[in-house]
């Protein structure tokens, strides 16, 4: 029986008391029997592409009133989770992750949609952290910058300012852009487009309620203030242009 405890010993019959078994020392049983072989296995071995981000965001710019979004994609093996984070320190830590609600949807997409931000997130910087499948390690999109500029303030005014003409009395419409300068004008009377210029005249057959949409050079849009140019009861007949070269109108105006 080959079971139990071995010992090995060893007699010294030479002078001193010191030596050692040069490369150690074995046992060998020879059983004379098979071995066992257990029986074969199948496993399952998953190998994963480690997770990229495939597509980067990038900057957007755009007015107050506007849309912004940034997106990615990510590759490896998917699926994929994704968490956007926001810096206010010009792209620098600390790097806060964004929560649904407010400006923001889409936190937890691969785009991130921004609805009417304020002025005051001019400036911000956005990145999405890209979760593919375990145990492979998240990655990290690039940072992207957020213009936001501000709509234009338009205020339009009339001169000379009286707002009831009479035939032959006109007055020019005329507006103040701020804070950047125009790049289009459209006036309105009565809702409808009837100049593109920067002043309009009004006269007589003019008369109506006035409005202007600018386009500033951020490509941002407003409309302004509103000015009512109404006709002015008379009972006089007016013959005008006086002096004239032989082309002239005669009007009479009442309140019947």
């Amino acid at each position: 029986n080959m079971n139990g405890s071995w010992k090995l010993f060893v007699f010294d019959d030479a002078a001193g008391d010191q030596g050692s078994i040069s490369g150690g020392f074995s046992v060998n049983f020879n059983l004379g029997i098979q071995p066992c072989t257990s029986p074969a296995k199948t496993v399952l071995v998953t190998v994963n592409t480690p997770t990229t981000v495939a597509t980067q965001p990038v900057d957007q710019t755009i007015c107050t009133d506007k849309i912004a979004t940034f997106t990615v994609a990510g590759g490896g093996t998917g699926p994929f989770s994704y968490q956007w984070q926001e810096s206010r320190n010009g792209g620098n830590a600390p790097w806060t992750n964004i929560i649904n609600g407010g400006v923001y949807s889409g936190a937890t997409t691969a785009t991130l949609t921004i609805t009417r931000p304020p002025i005051t997130m001019n400036g911000y910087f956005y990145r999405a952290i890209v979760t593919g499948a375990a145990p492979c390690a998240s990655d990290t999109s690039l940072s992207r910058r957020l213009v936001v500029n501000p709509l234009p303030t338009v205020v339009i005014s009339n001169t000379p300012s009286y707002r009831s003409l009479l035939p032959g009395l006109t007055t020019t419409l005329s507006a103040t852009v701020t804070p950047n300068p125009a790049l289009s004008y459209s006036w309105l009377r009565n809702g409808v487009q009837v100049a593109t210029t920067p002043t309009y005249l009004v006269n007589i057959d003019r008369l109506g309620s006035y409005q202007l949409r600018v386009n500033d050079v951020n490509g941002c849009s407003a409309l302004s203030n509103i000015i009512v140019i109404t006709d002015s009861v008379s009972g006089k007949c007016f013959i005008y242009p006086n002096p004239s070269s032989g082309t002239f109108e005669v009007r009479y105006y009442s309140s019947f």
